[in-house]
C-alpha cells in the first residue's frame, strides 16, 4: 500500500509470503473482541501471557515449519522473549485483533515497482494458492518458491531465501547500470 502511495521512496518490493489480497481491513467481531480482552488488566494479561508462554509459540511454530524438528527450545525461547520484550503486547494485540489487516488488493494494482514473492513451498497457514492470486494481479513479479520450508521460509531456510533475495537484487543491480529500468522478468 505504501508503494502505490507514495512510490518514489521505494525502489522495489521483495515479499514474503504476504497476505492481504479480500481483506476488508476491518477487524471481525470476534477478533474485535480478542483484542478488547487483551486491552484489560486482568484477563488481558493473563491471554498474553497464554499467547506468549513457551508451550503456545512452540504449537505455532511446529505449525508453520515444514520440518518441526527444526523448532528447537533456543529458537522458541528467542520467539518468547521477543514476544514478551516492552511494549511485546500491543503487537500481539493488534496481530490477534486482526488491526495488522491491510487491504492491498487495490493498491497492489497501480504498485509498478519490481517484485519479488517468496514464498515456502510448503507453507499451511498462507498456502500457495494465495501466491498464485498475488501471481495473477501482478504477472510480472518474478517468483521465488523455497524448498523445505513453511510459512517462515526466511526463519526455516534462510540461506535458500537469502539467495533468492540476492539474485533479485543482482537482477536490479545489473538492469539499473545497464542503463534499462529496474524490470525484473517473471
Amino acid at each position: 500500500a505504501l508503494a502505490a502511495r507514495d512510490p518514489r521512496h521505494i525502489a522495489a518490493l521483495a515479499l514474503i509470503e504476504p497476505t492481504g489480497l479480500g481483506l476488508s481491513g476491518a477487524a471481525s467481531a470476534t477478533q474485535s473482541a480478542t483484542q478488547l480482552l487483551l486491552g484489560a488488566p486482568v484477563v488481558g494479561t493473563s491471554i498474553y501471557n497464554a499467547l506468549t508462554s513457551p508451550v503456545s509459540v512452540r504449537r505455532s511454530l511446529e505449525e508453520s515449519y515444514a520440518n518441526d524438528q527444526l523448532v528447537t527450545d533456543d529458537l522458541v525461547e528467542t520467539y518468547v522473549q521477543s514476544a514478551r520484550q516492552p511494549g511485546g503486547k500491543y503487537a500481539v494485540t493488534a496481530f490477534v485483533g486482526g488491526r495488522l489487516n491491510v487491504d492491498i488488493l487495490n493498491p497492489r494494482r497501480r504498485v509498478r515497482h519490481p517484485m519479488l514473492l517468496v514464498w515456502g513451498e510448503h507453507a499451511r497457514q498462507n498456502p500457495i494458492q494465495h501466491a498464485h492470486a498475488f501471481r495473477v494481479l501482478k504477472p510480472e513479479a518474478e517468483w521465488a518458491l523455497i524448498a523445505g520450508a513453511g510459512d517462515l521460509p526466511h526463519d526455516e531456510q534462510p540461506r535458500r531465501t537469502n539467495a533468492a533475495l540476492h539474485r533479485f537484487l543482482e537482477r536490479l543491480k545489473v538492469d539499473t547500470r545497464g542503463g534499462r529500468s529496474p524490470r525484473v522478468s517473471a
